[in-house]
């Protein structure tokens, strides 16, 4: 039962921690803590400052990004978060992106090709609106058993159903396309999906996909300047959100075991233990916001628990933001198409080139190192082959300024996904007084995550 005295923690700040601080402060909770082991919030919209030369020839510095860097227009709960972190996207860069041969030549789609692709996309919105009703709505639940459950995509209501179709989402992409006979399109859609990183569309379920890329969204994606960005990058939203909370998340505090049992009274409790503490801090409720195969290593994880929580997948993808040499210098941002097969793993998917204006920036890199049952690609290895990638383009790396390599886009297989895994985990919801908010549970983007925060408190708290 919801109390709004209950004193809740929150385990890690990243996209989901942050947003469920902000949903419960909110909905009048006060009582809270948020943990977060790094010395930063969201390490997915990661946006550092590095060095850019303006249109004047001065040097400046100014937030680039390695992360998550934009979102669609039709983004309602990330408005929610722009309003609470006073953070506006009006005056954020705007971006071209254009498709090349591996030696920078211009990849030239036939002029057929692309208009059979455009008929076909049309066909296929249509049957995601005539067929596959509910297939927006936040998170997961339901959806194996032909439901759905959640908020809206347009305007957060709370929305729920029946629908048979919806068991198709669980088929990788590639293989839902082909079901509906749109096949087509699956290089259409491998050119943003796979080109920011999230993976293959052999491999990764449709249900995933269609959180990214969708009938409200794809158009955005497909026409890059009419994407939302931010002048000082995403990470500042959530840098800001913990700032504006009446209790900002306390850094460089990993929580390092948690009990879930009575106390001295008899009451069901959950002690929470932080960087090895020997004592344990008691708390009515935990929401666990970290990626949930590493709860089981902190946690006094049950067998169910452990059973679901082992089955969780990822893309690895390697981010680099490189200095590269000024005799050429890129026009905008690229993706290489002969690169976003399997075939090409660990090459350059594409960059990011953030700012029109400048005359001289670091170049982002996406590089993806895993797939399936592939033998995984090392980080060397990745970063040797993206540099070499770069210089075969035309632009010599001079230095390498940073790396991140990413655990992106936590989920299921098409075959636990089929089995109910999500059904399976929203079923223990509150159990133990233990709640489940990690990135799994929606996609991993600004919107879905904030939406699926704001669903879990409304349902819960």
């Amino acid at each position: 039962m919801a109390n709004i005295k209950d004193k809740i923690c929150i385990v890690g700040a990243g996209l989901a921690g942050t947003t469920i601080a902000m949903y419960l402060e909110k909905k009048g909770y006060n009582n809270y803590v948020v943990y977060e082991k790094s010395d930063k919030v969201s390490s997915k919209a990661y946006s550092p400052i590095m060095p850019v030369r303006n249109a004047n020839s001065e040097w400046e510095d100014r937030n680039i990004e390695m992360g998550l860097f934009c979102a669609s227009r039709k983004s309602p709960a990330l408005f929610e978060c722009e309003e609470f972190a006073s953070i506006s996207h009006v005056d954020g860069p705007k971006t071209e992106k254009k498709l090349k041969n591996e030696d920078n030549t211009e990849f030239v789609v036939p002029f057929k090709s692309k208009l059979k692709a455009e008929l076909k996309l049309r066909k296929f919105f249509n049957i995601l609106k005539s067929k596959y009703m509910g297939f927006d709505v936040s998170g997961h639940k339901g959806i194996a058993d032909g439901c759905y459950d959640g908020l809206s995509y347009t305007d957060l209501r709370s929305v729920n159903g029946k629908n048979e179709f919806l068991k198709n989402l669980s088929l990788p992409f590639s293989e839902f396309l082909l079901k509906n006979h749109c096949l087509e399109l699956v290089d259409f859609f491998r050119e943003t999906f796979t080109a920011l990183g999230y993976g293959f569309l052999d491999e990764i379920p449709a249900a995933y996909v269609l959180k990214l890329l969708n009938i409200n969204s794809l158009g955005d994606f497909n026409n890059p300047n009419k994407l939302l960005t931010w002048k000082k990058g995403s990470g500042a939203i959530f840098e800001n959100i913990s700032k504006k909370l009446k209790h900002p998340v306390i850094l460089n505090s990993e929580v390092t075991k948690i009990e879930r049992k009575k106390d001295a009274k008899g009451l069901d409790k959950v002690y929470v233990y932080v960087n090895n503490s020997e004592t344990g801090e008691v708390f009515d409720k935990v929401i666990i916001c970290t990626g949930l195969d590493s709860y089981l290593t902190y946690s006094d994880a049950n067998e169910i628990e452990q059973e679901l929580f082992s089955k969780i997948e990822y893309s690895k993808l390697m981010s680099m933001a490189v200095k590269i040499s000024e005799d050429v210098v890129p026009e905008s941002s690229c993706i290489y198409p002969e690169h976003l097969s399997k075939f090409a793993l660990g090459h350059m998917l594409g960059f990011y080139l953030r700012f029109p204006d400048a005359t001289a920036q670091p170049l982002v890199t996406y590089t993806l190192r895993n797939y399936a049952n592939s033998e995984e690609v090392s980080l060397e290895k990745a970063k040797e082959n993206t540099i070499a990638d770069l210089e075969k383009a035309g632009y010599k790396v001079e230095e390498i300024l940073e790396l991140k390599d990413y655990y992106f886009l936590p989920h299921v297989s098409s075959a636990s996904y089929a089995d109910g895994w999500y059904d399976k985990v929203e079923a223990l919801q509150g159990e133990n007084n233990t709640f489940f908010a990690s990135e799994v549970m929606s996609f991993t983007n600004i919107e879905e995550v904030a939406k699926y925060s704001k669903d879990l408190v409304k349902k819960f708290f």
